[in-house]
């Protein structure tokens, strides 16, 4: 099953007070065991150009979220969410390949054929420095 659905898409950087919200058209297939969304959206607020994104989700079978892999098809951007645990992302950047990691602090949501809901908090990390946490949400 594909469906189209709008998207409401909100992040916001622990301890700041901005939160980015967009809404955005999305792709969302729902298959037994992992759930696909795909959207476009804006990165650089200086450039009008929409970067397609991937989120492919492992869920379990009461719905439930367990690993969310991030992708930018064409780029190296990966993300993987897993909750509790560290993983390493590669960030693409002017000044070369970064290497981060990210470790996943809270998972839920609830995928159904009806639509989609997750949230997730997460700490990126260079080194053994703390680059600050983050909250999204997604509903649709």
């Amino acid at each position: 099953m594909e469906k189209l659905l709008q998207i409401q898409m909100n992040s916001r950087f622990q301890g700041g007070s901005d939160t980015l919200k967009k809404r955005l058209d999305a792709r969302y297939r729902l298959i037994y065991g992992e759930a696909r969304l795909a959207y476009k959206q804006q990165i650089d607020p200086e450039s009008p150009t929409l970067i397609p994104e991937v989120l492919i989700v492992l869920i379990d079978e009461a719905g439930k979220p367990y690993r969310v892999t991030m992708k930018r098809p064409g780029s190296n951007f990966k993300l993987t969410f897993i909750k509790g645990e560290t993983c390493t992302a590669q960030y693409d950047t002017p000044a070369g390949l970064m290497e981060l990691n990210l470790l996943t602090q809270e998972m839920d949501g609830s995928f159904t054929e009806n639509g989609v809901k997750l949230k997730l908090k997460y700490e990126l990390q260079l080194g053994a420095d703390s680059l600050g946490v983050t909250e999204l949400s997604i509903r649709g």
